[in-house]
């Protein structure tokens, strides 16, 4: 932008200082060589005496006189030609460079009468707006004025022709206003305006150029808009930002005030920065301080930040200098690391614990980089399974050719199946070989690490060397197999036994006591008739029929004939009712199957859950009816028992003294069946059996009948 104009008087006429001087020198010879002419045409005619010759010289004389005076004269014009014509070239090459300036300036410049009126041709504003000189003459290049400045600019204008006002700095008129430009674009100008005055100080003219400053607003608004977007991000930024000049701060937001605790900004305006810095940081910063104002870079660093109450917290700091209001300053930023701090040293003291805890364990530790495929495995690796190495050679491929054959294809979808469904947690059990080429059965449990996309990254693990457990695990299973192959034949023998007993007791006895009755009836019937003795004869056939029944009801309680003769829905079916006769307790029992034809192990099991179910529900069920359902089919036979007592309590159904259960269940158990029982609250239990149904072809059967 050119430098603007001063106010311009007019100039006053004067001849050039070289012209003067060579008039006045060409004036000087001229007295001089009339003097000396006039002079020595005196002496001539003082020596002359004839007055013809006088008058001869005189003509002569005069004559001699014109013609010097004229070639004086030209030779005056002569340089007087040549001096206007050197000014004149000058004058004409000023011109020609002032229209060159304004054409390179790319300036809209103008020229006005004293009045304001454009009275000549103004090329720029043409070529800018588009007007001609009949359009924009006089004051016709308001049209090209934007409307809502042109009220503005008009009264500007008007006091500035009246002499209304000065300009505000002695130099020159300056305001901004909207021109539209050809194409019908408005752009912002910039016009400086200078009165031209004559030497009484009149306006001659007016002269003014215009900027168009349309880019500078653009750039001034960014530039507006850029402060107040940085001063915005200052406020709300969570780090402390402070700007300190000549050693003292001069700004500090927000974040920074709330860090130091200060109870408001004056207290941090023009505050010493090293009053900030740590006793054992001052030197430090002094020489921090030096080299960004010297323009160097520095790195950064963390420190200590004195709080206003006192009290010190860690920072970490940048700075960074810069020019404000032309001198040096600097821009510091600082950002409380405390918890950062605090978060690392929990880190360190976790991976020490990790350490330690990976060094007292007995497990086999890894940890799977899932991008690298490496594993860091702990100590156990050698100690356990005798392998030695980094992790990069002992990665997944190593770990993967460890598993055994038949367990390799199983682990390997387990594994890359938990980690494809997006579980955190995978475990398994497989054998791992060992460097001797043995396998030890290892149960493996790992953590699978993710990142904020939900893409695995690591998987932290631990594996356990269970081959004693699985040892002891079988012995355990052997053991509790060999158990139950004793209980069921421990079972069978005392179903054996009770059947026996109860047969004895039922042929041997019970034919003793038959046999009894009738010599005891014989000999009654032979007594003489004596009161006493016919009393006592029928107390003992009484006594022998109480006998009768006493060996008949333990002989069905040991075995009922009835199962082993009819069958056990006949004996169900006695059970119910005798239940029902024994309790008053209302007892249904349903079943598909009129006859069925079971093997005596299933038969007897089934029976005695049934009379045991039964037992329970007069013991503790309060109970008023009870239903019984017996199904079958090819595939399992189903005896469900329901009351509508007060329902057996979870407590209950897991005591471990209740024999009666345990009892059935193992019953069930020791042929392949299953065993569930539940109840609710005054809702009644439900006992459900299942065992594989396995027929048996009928046989004939003798009945067997205790005579009383």
């Amino acid at each position: 932008m050119s430098r603007p104009s001063t106010i311009l008087p007019a100039p006053r006429p004067k001849r050039p200082p070289h012209l003067r001087r060579e008039a006045m020198k060409t004036a000087a010879i001229y007295l001089a060589f009339a003097t000396g002419w006039i002079a020595f045409g005196d002496q001539l005619l003082s020596q002359i005496a004839d007055p013809s010759q006088i008058l001869h010289f005189e003509f002569l004389k005069d004559t001699a006189f014109a013609v010097f005076t004229t070639l004086l004269l030209y030779v005056l014009v002569m340089r007087f030609a040549r001096q206007r014509s050197v000014v004149e070239d000058a004058l004409r090459r000023n011109e020609r460079r002032y229209r060159s300036l304004v054409l390179a300036t790319a300036q809209v410049t103008w020229t006005a009468r004293p009045g304001g009126e454009i009275a000549d041709p103004q090329p720029t504003w043409e070529t800018f707006t588009g007007q001609t000189f009949e359009q924009y003459r006089g004051s016709g290049w308001m049209e090209s004025i934007h409307p809502d400045d042109r009220e503005h600019l008009t009264e500007r204008w008007r006091k500035a022709v009246n002499r209304e006002t000065r300009p505000p700095n002695d130099r020159y008129y300056e305001i901004e206003y909207r021109v539209r430009r050809h194409d019908g674009v408005y752009r912002n100008f910039l016009t400086r305006t200078v009165p031209v005055l004559d030497p009484t100080d009149n306006v001659e003219e007016w002269v003014g150029i215009c900027y168009d400053i349309t880019e500078q607003k653009v750039r001034e608004e960014q530039l507006r808009d850029s402060e107040e977007r940085y001063r915005s991000l200052v406020e709300v930024a969570p780090d402390m930002i402070f700007v300190h000049q000549d050693g003292r701060i001069i700004f500090m937001n927000s974040a920074g005030m709330r860090m130091l605790r200060a109870p408001g900004p004056e207290v941090c305006k023009d505050m010493p920065v090293l009053d900030l810095a740590h006793p054992d940081f001052q030197e430090v910063v002094r020489d921090r301080m030096r080299r960004t104002a010297s323009g160097q870079k520095v790195p950064t660093m963390e420190q200590k930040i004195r709080r206003y109450d006192g009290t010190y917290v860690d920072v970490e700091l940048g700075a960074t200098g810069f020019i404000y209001q032309g001198r040096p300053a600097v821009q510091v930023v600082a950002r409380d690391i405390t918890a950062r701090l605090q978060a690392q040293e929990e880190l360190r003291a976790s991976e020490t614990r990790f350490q330690l805890v990976t060094r007292a364990t007995t497990d086999l530790v890894y940890d799977w980089d899932m991008t690298t495929n490496a594993i860091w495995w702990n100590e156990n690796l050698r100690h356990l399974f005798g392998y030695e190495g980094k992790p990069e050679t002992l990665g997944i491929t190593f770990w993967m050719s460890l598993i055994h054959p038949d367990d390799a294809e199983r682990i390997n979808a387990s594994l890359f199946g938990a980690v494809s469904a997006g579980k955190q947690f995978w475990a398994d059990e497989y054998r791992f070989k060992r460097l001797d080429g043995s396998y030890a059965n290892v149960l493996d449990r790992g953590y699978i690490v993710r990142n904020a996309k939900g893409e695995p990254g690591r998987m932290i693990g631990a594996m356990m060397d269970i081959t004693d457990r699985k040892l002891t695990e079988q012995r355990l299973r052997d053991s509790r197999e060999q158990l139950r192959a004793l209980t069921a034949h421990l079972e069978r023998v005392r179903e054996e036994e009770r059947t026996r007993i109860a047969r004895e007791i039922h042929d041997e006895l019970g034919q003793a006591l038959t046999g009894l009755k009738m010599d005891l009836s014989w000999f009654a019937a032979r007594l003489p008739n004596q009161h006493a003795l016919q009393e006592k004869s029928a107390s003992m056939l009484k006594l022998i029929d109480s006998t009768v029944n006493a060996v008949r009801r333990l002989s069905t309680e040991l075995r009922p004939a009835i199962l082993d003769s009819l069958g056990l829905i006949a004996a169900i079916e006695w059970l119910a009712q005798e239940f029902e006769k024994r309790t008053g307790v209302t007892c249904a029992f349903v079943t598909a199957d009129d006859e069925l034809t079971l093997d005596d192990d299933r038969t007897t099991a089934l029976f005695r859950i049934c009379q045991e179910a039964l037992t329970n529900v007069a013991r503790y069920a309060e109970a008023t009816s009870v239903h019984i359902l017996l199904e079958i089919d090819d595939k399992e036979i189903l005896l469900r028992i329901k009351d509508n007592g007060r329902g057996i309590t979870e407590k209950e159904t897991k005591a471990t003294k209740s024999f009666g259960l345990l009892g059935m269940r193992e019953r069930a158990r020791l042929l392949g069946g299953t065993f569930e029982i539940s109840g609710a609250p005054d809702q009644g239990t439900t006992l459900t059996v299942r065992i594989p149904a396995l027929r048996r072809a009928p046989v004939a059967v003798e009945f067997l009948k205790i005579e009383p």
